[in-house]
């Protein structure tokens, strides 16, 4: 397990996928395996704190990843979503001390979106 914050615990299975949707997908191309993680969020953490929400989301990702044999160093594209643009820097912060480990990090976006509640 080489995800850097052994203090962060989430419990995958109780992640129910929305009507067709999953967390996690696998899809085979030309015989190589992709997989693709969506859908990921760290919701109903009190304080608010993008940082603390940022490790946690990238805690169950890495936690998904694992389930299907792979983690964090085999990311290759990150979209995040957030819903104040002003808050990208703490964001940022929070990816670069989750993907320090990592010879490559992953190329990354994020995107400001309203989420409906």
């Amino acid at each position: 397990d080489r995800f850097p914050f052994a203090d962060v615990s989430v419990d995958i299975e109780k992640m129910v996928p929305i009507g067709k949707f999953s967390p996690i997908v696998s899809r085979t191309v030309n015989g190589a395996k992709f997989l693709y993680v969506s859908g990921t969020a760290a919701v109903g953490q009190a304080p608010y704190d993008i940082g603390r929400q940022t490790i946690i989301t990238f805690a169950t990702i890495h936690k998904l990843l694992q389930s299907h044999g792979s983690g964090l160093e085999d990311v290759v594209k990150l979209t995040a979503f957030l819903t104040d643009i002003r808050e990208w820097e703490q964001y940022n912060e929070a990816r670069n001390k989750v993907f320090e480990f990592v010879d490559q990090p992953p190329t990354s976006s994020a995107i400001e979106a309203k989420l409906v509640s």
